[in-house]
């Protein structure tokens, strides 16, 4: 599994913006990526704050992630390197798992995140994009979460501020 993402600890609002991706955008992105040989798995995963993209399938996976998400955006690959965290294999499993958590948030624990991992993660499924294996970690991650914020009072901090990009 390989993510490559673009988030509030790293990138600016403007290339934020440049790579957050509309209903219409994820579904061409899914079928791009899908059309590959080297991928097997596709969720997109869009908030106020990052753009992620998971995805599965061989070592050439996240190459043609890279190439194929500037290209539908219409950006250049090269400025938007700089920005982007690339985690492969165990961390990225491990970052899924701290992003569905609410850990790697602007605000520690939030709870909306949760609510978006789960709608990305069935917008795969439902268009046919979650393999076993996206399907097996995004449950586990989903899962953790829920007891995360069940079994501790990581959660229950007031809600700290409004997101004036999403109008939360």
């Amino acid at each position: 599994m390989y993510c490559m993402s673009v988030s509030h600890k790293k990138a600016p609002v403007n290339i934020r913006e440049k790579l957050a991706f509309s209903t219409k955008e994820k579904a061409e992105l899914i079928n791009r990526l899908m059309n590959k040989d080297s991928i097997t798995g596709v969720v997109v995963l869009c908030t106020c704050n990052r753009s992620e993209i998971y995805v599965s399938g061989s070592k050439y996976a996240i190459g043609e992630l890279q190439r194929e998400a500037a290209d539908l955006k219409g950006v250049r690959l090269g400025e938007l390197i700089k920005y982007l965290n690339v985690y492969n294999e165990e961390s990225a499993i491990r970052h899924l798992f701290k992003v569905a958590c609410g850990f790697d948030s602007m605000v520690l624990g939030e709870d909306e995140i949760l609510g978006q991992v789960r709608e990305a993660y069935q917008y795969s499924r439902e268009s046919g994009a979650a393999d076993y294996e996206l399907n097996v970690m995004f449950q586990k991650a989903m899962a953790a979460a829920k007891r995360i914020k069940t079994d501790t009072r990581l959660s229950k901090t007031p809600p700290p501020f409004h997101c004036n990009s999403c109008g939360k």
